[in-house]
């Protein structure tokens, strides 16, 4: 998954095509632990190219928000197709986590300083 670090304490990641979610993430784990060593770390994850979610996954990225929070900082879904977005809605995490439409917008709320939390 490329991973590239933005300016204003940020992470992007764009997931590949079906990507193994909880793989995909170990390695933004690395760099996020990294980078929050020198202070917050906010993280937007770009599912443009996803096109199924299952339990499994939304398991590995609860615990992926979990571990951003714990380095004080936000996680930031965007790009998200309807088959993500429905299943984030089954499953009743829409309302918790920070879903932006696009990267840009995503990235604009962490160079903002505009973190509110909910659904955008």
């Amino acid at each position: 998954m490329p991973i590239r670090e933005w300016p204003g304490s940020a992470l992007l990641a764009e997931f590949p095509s079906n990507p193994a979610l909880g793989d995909e993430l170990c390695g933004a784990t690395r760099l996020l632990q990294d980078r929050a060593a020198g202070g917050v770390c906010h993280v937007v994850l770009d599912f443009m190219n996803v096109d199924f979610v299952d339990s499994s996954h939304l398991s590995s990225l609860l615990r992926f928000r979990q571990l951003v929070q714990h380095h004080g900082g936000r996680l930031f879904l965007c790009s998200l197709g309807p088959a993500v977005g429905r299943m984030l809605t089954k499953a009743g995490l829409d309302g918790m986590l920070e879903i932006k439409p696009n990267r840009f917008d995503a990235l604009a709320a962490v160079q903002t300083g505009d973190l509110r939390g909910g659904v955008k």
